[in-house]
């Protein structure tokens, strides 16, 4: 006889808040962009910041991971005389848990 199965699955819940980073500066430069971000010293472990040629984010996206102790990251190889958007947030790593806080603000900048 078959037995119906029931899977039962485990909620944690937690009260882990990752703040916001904030981005200072945001500079194009030849073929490149820069950007710089305020350092942020209390929770969290690393950042993610996204390039994109477009604000949905889906066409030629850049991705980068710099440690929170680095306070600015060189995007280069990028096409000239083009707009591009930037967005980043903060990860915290706990054990095998990723907490992450929400995305900046979408900034743009035009490389020359």
């Amino acid at each position: 006889i078959m037995g119906k199965i029931t899977k039962t699955l485990a909620v944690k819940t937690s009260n882990i808040v990752v703040a916001k980073p904030t981005m200072k500066t945001l500079s194009g430069g030849r073929k490149s962009i820069t950007v710089n971000w305020a350092k942020y010293n209390k929770r969290g472990s690393y950042y993610e910041i996204l390039v994109a040629t477009n604000k949905s984010f889906t066409k030629n996206v850049e991705k980068a991971k710099p440690t929170k102790s680095m306070p600015s990251i060189k995007f280069s190889n990028l096409k000239a005389n083009k707009k591009y958007y930037v967005k980043m947030r903060m990860v915290y790593r706990y054990y095998s848990d990723k907490y992450m806080s929400k995305w900046t603000k979408v900034k743009t900048v035009k490389t020359r």
